[in-house]
This record gives structure tokens, sequence and C-alpha cells, in this order.
């Protein structure tokens, strides 16, 4: 400091050096160095200590080109597309998983349904074949008084052990009643008003060789239907079996319980009307539904099944549950790395 008071050119030299080098690299830093190209050569490769220059660092929009425009690097867009793909499946999983749930009620309730009426089929069937098997016996010996008594006793047990089944009678061809499972043949008076009662009814064919069936002409009866078996012998009508039904009793009678229980079961015919009904379990709820035609000789009705199952609930798999949990929890573990890192 002396030395430079004096003014002394090797003071000034020595201490003018040292005050000059900040300021050079202060010019350096703001890339706006006034070196000359020699010398700040020169001072880079004798000065180890000092720092690169800033202009020869490459900055980060030429390593990751994605930051000029604001996006994110190119090392953590692999990491948040995956995170982001990963989200993407745990809400689409529980939906699916609702999804498959009620497509596999609904194709269950509509074999449920198939099921019901191929048993409503056979019941209806093996009625009409056993009613004609008597019939038919009961016409060949009309003139044998002591086997007509046994066929009659076996008409009435065969009706009432078919519950469905209110009356049954059997014809000749000239439509005249051979046997009846509620009156005697001894009370003419009797018979004569129900024979013309089935004589009166509007398109019945007594001659035609195929089965048919009209609803019953009583409006109380809303679920009565009587059906026709005709007795062919040689491609020739020789009589006639009517049988009186009750759908009701048919729907309670054959629809077994554990489906009855789970649906709705109804019987609606050609005006969308409710003929007979089940519903042991309690009203359907709309959601599952099915429609299938019931068909029988020359008379056609439609079974309505609605369930009285609701809509999947959203998450009720405890398996989904899981998994959404362990998913979220990984989630949030990739989210907190990434805040540690930055």
């Amino acid at each position: 400091f002396l030395i430079y008071a004096q003014g002394s050119d090797e003071g000034t030299a020595q201490y003018k050096e040292p005050l000059e080098r900040p300021q050079r690299l202060c010019h350096a830093f703001n890339g706006q160095s006034t070196l000359p190209t020699d010398e700040r050569d020169t001072f880079q490769a004798n000065d180890t200590t000092s720092m690169p220059i800033p202009d020869q660092i490459p900055s980060p929009s030429k390593r990751y080109p994605l930051t000029r425009f604001g996006l994110v690097s190119w090392p953590w867009l692999l990491p948040i597309v995956l995170v982001l793909l990963f989200v993407a499946v745990l809400l689409w999983l529980p939906w699916q998983a609702k999804k498959l749930e009620a497509n596999e009620r609904q194709e269950q309730l509509i074999a449920d349904t198939l099921w019901v009426e191929q048993a409503l089929q056979f019941q209806f069937t093996r009625n009409q074949e056993s009613l004609s098997l008597i019939a038919h016996d009961f016409i060949h010996s009309a003139n044998d008084q002591t086997q007509n008594t046994q066929l009659l006793e076996r008409l009435r047990l065969f009706v009432s052990s078919n519950h469905e089944i209110t009356q049954a009678l059997i014809f000749d061809r000239q439509q005249q009643i051979l046997g009846s499972s509620l009156l005697k043949l001894d009370q003419p008076a009797q018979v004569e008003v129900l024979r013309q009662t089935y004589l009166q009814l509007n398109k019945l064919q007594f001659l035609s060789p195929k089965p048919q069936c009209l609803p019953h002409p009583d409006p109380k009866q809303i679920d009565g239907m009587i059906c026709r078996f005709p007795v062919v012998q040689d491609g020739e009508v020789v009589g006639n079996v009517f049988a009186n039904y009750r759908l009701q009793v048919l729907l309670d009678e054959t629809v077994p319980w554990w489906f009855a229980q789970d649906n709705e079961l109804r019987l609606l015919n050609f005006d969308e009307k409710v003929v007979a009904k089940r519903a042991a379990g309690g009203l359907g709820r709309n959601v599952y539904t099915h429609n299938r035609a019931l068909e029988f000789p020359q008379l056609n009705f439609t079974l309505h099944t609605n369930s009285i199952k609701t809509e999947p609930k959203l998450l009720s798999n405890l398996l989904v549950v899981s998994v959404v949990i362990l998913s979220l929890g990984l989630v949030w573990s990739l989210i907190a790395l990434w805040r540690d890192i930055n």
C-alpha cells in the first residue's frame, strides 16, 4: 500500500493486476469480454481455477428441445405418459367390471326365461298327450260300461293331480259328451247345457285335426283358456277332448321357486294385458327384462320377466377395490419421488 501511495511503477503494476482480474472475469461472465483473443486464450489456459465461460455450456433448450416450447424434458416424458396411462386404466377398470357384471346378469335372465318357457311347453304337451290317450281309449270302449267307468275315474284322477286343469270333457264324432271330470252322465239336463256351451264357442273347429286353444269366454276368468285336442284315427277325427286351463295356476305350479324369488313373471295376451303374474320376491326393478313368446296351439302369449335385482354397484368387487387402492398408492409414490428429485 505504501509503495502504491508513493507512485511506484512497480507497486502500481503489482497491485493493479489483481484488481483488473476480477473486472476481466466479470466481463467474461457477462459475455462481454474486452480481452484480446490471444490474451483471453492465454488467460483461460493459465487460470485453471477460473470457472468456464457460460457461452461454452450447452443451454437447456439445446439439450432438451421440448423445453423451448414449455413442455417437459425427454427423461420425464415416459414416466408421465405411463402414469397417465395407469390412471386411465384405473378409471376404466371399475366401469368395465360393472359392465361385465350387468351383461352377465342379463344373459342369465335370458337363459332362465328360456328354461321357464320350455318348462311350460313341456307341461302343456304332457297334458295333451295324456288326455288324448285317455280320450282315445274312451272312444274305442264306448260300449263297454265297466271299462268306461274305469276310464272315467282315470280322467278324474288325472285332472285332480294337475291343478292347472279345472275340467276335462270327451266328445265323440257326433259332438256328444262321453265323459266329464266334474259332471255325472246321469244328469242329462246339466250335460246338455255344458255341451251347448262348448258348441257355441266362436272359432272352434270340431273336425280340424289340429289342436286349438281359445281364451275363456267368461271375462271374469281372464286367465282362463280352453283347449281342444283332437283324437285322430286313420287321418280322420273321431272325437275331441277339451281341457279348461287356469294360466295363473300353471305359472304357480310350473315356475320354480328360485326363479320366482329373483324375478317377476307375467303372461301378456295379444292386447298386452296381464292374464297371469307371479312375483314371489316382489316387483321387478325394470333394469333387467326379457320377453319371450309362449306359443300354444293357435294362441300366443308373451312371457315377460323382470328381475328384482338392481344395477351392480361401482367397485362392488373386493378385488377391484384392492387393485385401485394399491394403484393409487403407487401413483402417490411416483409423485412424491418426482417432488424429491426436483
